[in-house]
């Protein structure tokens, strides 16, 4: 039994700002390919660019911070840990006023079901952020054209043509 699932590694203000967002919609639906135990299909979500703390987005083996979108689990596309620049896939028609991010757990993702992540939710001190005016509806195949937006985005949001400084 895996004892530290509800251990929060981060305070809710290492998110700092939702400081982009774009709705996408898939014209065929994939099954989430991250780490999540539920390996739900998604045909439409959410692209965000958040500021957080860099510290939490710097890549490790093992205790890697675990972003949560409420009780949701977002997929990191892209980020620049320098900036402090993150992209995620946040799947579902959530509404993005009403969603606290914030980095929860540093357990493996695929080890948190949905009752841990809603006892990780509650433990959490986070509450929603500001919401900019979302962009257009991304229309697209597939998650592919969703990850190339993520792409463009986080060149904008580090300020160089590509994250590996």
């Amino acid at each position: 039994m895996i004892t530290l699932l509800v251990a929060l590694t981060a305070q809710a203000q290492d998110v700092h700002a939702i400081e982009w967002a774009q709705p996408f919609e898939l014209t065929e639906a994939a099954e989430v390919w991250t780490m999540h135990p539920e390996r739900e299909s998604v045909s439409q979500g959410w692209l965000v660019q958040l500021r957080v703390d860099p510290e939490a987005l710097i890549p490790t083996q093992v205790a890697m911070p675990v972003l949560f979108a409420a009780d949701q689990l977002p997929s990191p596309t892209n980020f620049d840990y320098v900036a402090g620049c993150g992209l995620y896939i946040v799947p579902g028609a959530i509404d993005l006023a009403t969603t606290p991010f914030f980095f929860g757990s540093t357990e493996l993702p695929e080890r948190l079901d949905a009752a841990t992540r809603a006892k990780i939710l509650k433990a959490s001190s986070a509450t929603p952020l500001p919401v900019p005016t979302p962009q257009p509806l991304l229309r697209t195949a597939d998650m592919r054209g969703v990850v190339a937006e993520a792409d463009k985005r986080v060149q904008a949001c580090s300020g160089v043509e590509d994250n590996a400084r």
